[in-house]
């Protein structure tokens, strides 16, 4: 995940988020699937929003830390 800046560049200072948002929201579960891992792992994202059983958002998780996990299978 990419650190963030202390001062937005300027040229980037009106751009809205959903502007650069993916409009298909790919999130993981706090406990999922192999399957739904990897066809999270598929997409273009570099991180991912993680759901509890409630649908509330519990953390993120970067795509590189779930290639690990996936590797040492």
């Amino acid at each position: 995940m990419p650190i963030l800046k202390n001062k937005v560049p300027e040229q980037c200072q009106y751009v809205r988020a959903e502007k650069i948002m993916s409009s298909k929201v790919v999130s993981l579960r706090t406990v999922d699937s192999i399957k739904r891992i990897y066809e999270a792992l598929k997409t273009t994202h570099h991180g991912f929003p993680v759901i509890n059983l409630s649908g509330q958002v519990v953390g993120l998780i970067p795509k590189n830390f779930l290639l690990i996990l996936v590797a040492n299978r």
